[in-house]
């Protein structure tokens, strides 16, 4: 799947990976034995749908890194793009998401099941996708 530059995914995802700080805050708050396992780390967000895309995320201590190699990727992350919109609209909660099965994560799962990681996805996506994701949104009707 490419990741086409015009789509409202996109818009957000480049936004979402420029914010350094926020990055760094979230990293933060993470036990220091969490951070330093998921400190270069790379994985591959997938978004499928028309208007999806994939993006392949390097962690770093200064945050997230977009790149474009697949070589070494350890984690996949994948959703529809309308669980995406359903995320952002309110409509659905990240935690209930995850349970039903419309967040998906492969690769080295151990380290992503823990309580510490998942509440940091959770504060990411209601303090920051939901807010940037809604003015894309209605940017695009």
């Amino acid at each position: 799947m490419t990741t086409k530059e015009a789509t409202w995914t996109n818009v957000l995802m480049n936004y979402l990976l420029t914010d350094k700080k926020e990055h760094q805050a979230i990293l933060g708050k993470l036990p220091l034995d969490k951070r330093k396992d998921v400190i270069g780390r790379k994985g591959q967000l997938v978004i499928d749908g028309p208007e999806g895309g994939s993006w392949i995320i390097r962690l770093t201590s200064m945050g997230a890194i977009r790149e474009t190699s697949k070589s070494g990727i350890l984690h996949k992350f994948w959703m529809r793009e309308g669980t995406l919109q359903d995320l952002i609209l309110e409509r659905l909660d990240p935690r209930e998401a995850w349970d039903k099965g419309l967040i998906k994560i492969t690769g080295d799962r151990i380290l992503y099941h823990s309580e510490e990681l998942f509440q940091a996805l959770e504060r990411w996506i209601i303090a920051k996708v939901r807010p940037i994701g809604k003015r894309i949104l209605e940017a695009e009707d």
